[in-house]
Formats: C-alpha cells, sequence, structure tokens
C-alpha cells in the first residue's frame, strides 16, 4: 500500500512536469528593450517576453507598454514612437525630436513593425534631435 502511494506521487509530479514543460511555447521569446535620452541617460531598461510567430521590435514595445503602463508607449499612423513626455514632435526652431532603433548594436534596414527579433536580442531607442542645419548643411535659401 505504501509502495502505490509513492508511485501515485512519482506520477503525478511527472504528469505536473510535463504540464509546465506545455505551457511554454516554441514562440516564447526575452528581449531586452531599453530607452535612452538625446543626453545619454537612460530613461527605462528591461526585460520584454513575446509569444509570436514572427517576432518585431514594434511587438516588443507594444508588449512593454502593456506590461509597464506608465511608461506611456503609443505609435502614431505613420509608425513614429511617443512615450510619455517624449514625443516624436518637431521644435519651434525647426529642430526633429524622434525615436531612433538598433538591435544588437546594428542599425536596422526597416521599420520597427518589419524589424523581425529574436531571442535574447537587445533594442535600444535612442531619443534623437536633428536640427534643420543637420539636414541642409547650414545653407538655407528660400
Amino acid at each position: 500500500m505504501k509502495m502505490s502511494r509513492v508511485l501515485a506521487l512519482i506520477l503525478a509530479c511527472v504528469m505536473m512536469a510535463c504540464m509546465c514543460i506545455g505551457c511554454t511555447s516554441a514562440n516564447d521569446i526575452t528581449v531586452t528593450l531599453t530607452f535612452v535620452l538625446e543626453d545619454g541617460t537612460k530613461y527605462w531598461s528591461n526585460e520584454v517576453k513575446i509569444n509570436n510567430e514572427t517576432p518585431t521590435v514594434e511587438l516588443a514595445v507594444n508588449e512593454a507598454g502593456a506590461t509597464y503602463p506608465g511608461l506611456g508607449c503609443s505609435w502614431s499612423t505613420r509608425y513614429e514612437l511617443s512615450l510619455d513626455g517624449y514625443p516624436d514632435t518637431q521644435l519651434d526652431d525647426g529642430t526633429m525630436m524622434f525615436w531612433t532603433f538598433t538591435v544588437n548594436g546594428e542599425e536596422p534596414t526597416s521599420k520597427a513593425n518589419d524589424a523581425v527579433i529574436k531571442d535574447a536580442d537587445e533594442i535600444v531607442y535612442t531619443y534623437t534631435a536633428l536640427k534643420p542645419e543637420d539636414i541642409t548643411g547650414g545653407d538655407v535659401t528660400e
């Protein structure tokens, strides 16, 4: 009788272990997402878990916004990112403020919604200023 209890306990443990293994999907990945301000100050950084057949940078940002609502992530209709207090915008002097990103230190060849990522990738968004003279070389004629 004692042996049957031990076997039943072992069987229950094996079944629970199998259930836990089944809970993890092949589509689960974890990436590190970091937002850095123009002056180099780290605004926010954390690991983000994504479950999708084709995970993208945009999905990582969306998951971060859902998991950490205080971050205040939103996208415009033109795929411009805005964080609470740091929107894509044009200042009065013509300076454009916007978020750019890299994946594992490499600049993307596509927009965030098409930039496919994999497990353990590091995504860094940097709040960037582009002044009018940087675009035109300072020689603007009207």
